[in-house]
């Protein structure tokens, strides 16, 4: 029997376990839109590590980052 790796264990263990209303943290090789998608879609509150082998979507969080923090994080609403 094949080994999942870690991007389709996730899913799986996802669909195995009650998520709802959990904090769910995970690393870079959960930032995958299918496994975000599930996360997010099982009404959670998510810390996902992104790696700059993305990189729009690393520029995009750095980018967010730095406006926010040149508005003293004004504009941030609590909660995210």
């Amino acid at each position: 029997m094949k080994k999942p790796n870690e991007i389709t264990a996730i899913p799986q263990l996802l669909d195995m376990i009650d998520i709802k209303g959990a904090t769910i943290t995970i690393d870079a090789a959960g930032c995958q839109k299918k496994i975000i998608t599930q996360i997010d879609e099982g009404e959670v509150d998510y810390v996902v590590a992104v790696k700059e082998n993305q990189p729009l979507l690393y520029a995009e969080i750095v980018q967010t980052f730095e406006a926010a923090h040149a508005e003293n994080f004004y504009y941030v609403p609590n909660g995210i």
